[in-house]
């Protein structure tokens, strides 16, 4: 589990312009939608009974001065801990596909942002980007 302390967060400043055509979700997310520019639109659920998400979609790697995914999300204020158990579905496929834990400036495919990511390779990394439309750094 990471903590954020406010400093950060005054400087992400959060999902601050939600587009009101989002997709309802359930569970802990206020909704899902495509970041960015995708192949094919993707897709959220939520399973009560498992209390788990699937989240599915297409894009460009998480690396470059934009961003193209899809994104559960949920907006928040002050302090803030994610925590996940995240696994893949299937084996194979791109071994760039990413599950991230992330917090955004906006929902603008270049916004300012900050996440924990799971590379389908296995890969962990922590990834940020400072300011709009600049690329992405990885710790």
């Amino acid at each position: 589990m990471s903590r954020i302390r406010p400093a950060i967060l005054v400087a992400l400043a959060l999902i601050a312009l939600i587009s009101p055509a989002h997709a309802q979700l359930g569970g802990i997310f206020d909704g899902h939608q495509d970041v960015g520019v995708v192949l094919h639109p993707g897709s959220a659920s939520y399973t009560p009974g498992t209390r788990s998400f699937t989240v599915a979609g297409s894009g460009e790697n998480m690396w470059f001065g934009i961003d193209d995914f899809h994104f559960a999300w949920k907006k928040v204020s002050g302090d803030v801990a994610l925590s996940a158990d995240i696994s893949f579905l299937g084996t194979g496929g791109n071994p760039h596909r990413k599950a991230v834990l992330m917090i955004r400036q906006s929902l603008d495919g270049n916004s300012p942002a900050v996440d924990v990511a799971v590379h389908g390779s296995g890969l962990t990394s922590l990834q940020y980007r400072d300011a709009p439309g600049v690329d992405t750094h990885e710790v």
